[in-house]
């Protein structure tokens, strides 16, 4: 399953409505303290990726990865975007690096 909120539909086609349109990828980010974390960024398709197509707008992301971390939603809020999705981390700073202020 993988799901783009009403909100985050209606930024990312704010943030392209001046620029050409190009997928966006969902990958996995080794992460610091806090372990990995699902971020997104612009790419190019890829063998191996599942697309979805959301409001004309191209989702990517490793089928491989897709199965790890089903389901998949982003989100907007006020400070961004979220992707929650099944993957396990550490929920915060333990201190074991001591730049994040814990």
């Amino acid at each position: 399953m993988f799901n783009v909120s009403d909100k985050a539909q209606a930024e990312i086609a704010a943030y392209f409505a001046d620029k050409e349109l190009k997928p966006l990828r969902v990958f996995l980010h080794p992460g610091g303290c806090a372990g990995p974390e699902l971020l997104m960024a612009i790419d190019e398709k890829k063998d191996g990726d599942e697309t979805f197509k959301v409001n004309g707008i191209d989702f990517l992301i490793e089928k491989k990865l897709l199965e790890d971390v089903s389901p998949v939603e982003i989100d907007y809020i006020e400070t961004g975007f979220t992707i929650k999705s099944s993957l396990k981390v550490h929920g915060g700073c333990s201190g074991c690096c001591g730049s994040c202020g814990s």
